[in-house]
């Protein structure tokens, strides 16, 4: 619980990261997917879904404001040989885009997806 968490150790600007991650995680978990980290060539993979034969791919970022920023977002995704779905999701004001067939959606939007 974020609420809980702010009020144990107070709220710090600097620990929005991870707090999303922690809503992805808990999103795909109710989503009934398995989830673990992935590492690739000294890089991590913020998540790795999997449920029955599907498996998705997730970075989760609070912002893709810079060159930068989205190398690493979408670089690491990029790297993965295979052809299962790879996701970036952020609180940037997106419409489903794409780059390099990696979709970038809105954080909120895709809590709010049932899909």
């Amino acid at each position: 619980d974020i609420g809980l968490r702010n009020a144990v150790l107070g709220y710090r600007e600097e620990a929005i990261n991870g707090l999303l991650e922690n809503l992805v995680f808990l999103e795909l978990k109710r989503r009934g997917y398995r989830v673990s980290v992935g590492k690739l060539n000294g890089f991590e993979i913020d998540f790795i879904a999997t449920r029955k034969k599907e498996k998705l791919y997730v970075q989760v970022a609070y912002l893709i404001a810079s060159k930068k920023t989205a190398d690493r977002e979408f670089g690491v995704l990029e790297k993965v040989p295979d052809n299962f779905p790879k996701l970036v999701l952020s609180m940037d004001p997106v419409q489903r885009d794409r780059r390099t067939g990696i979709e970038h959606r809105n954080l909120v939007e895709f809590l709010l997806d049932e899909t």
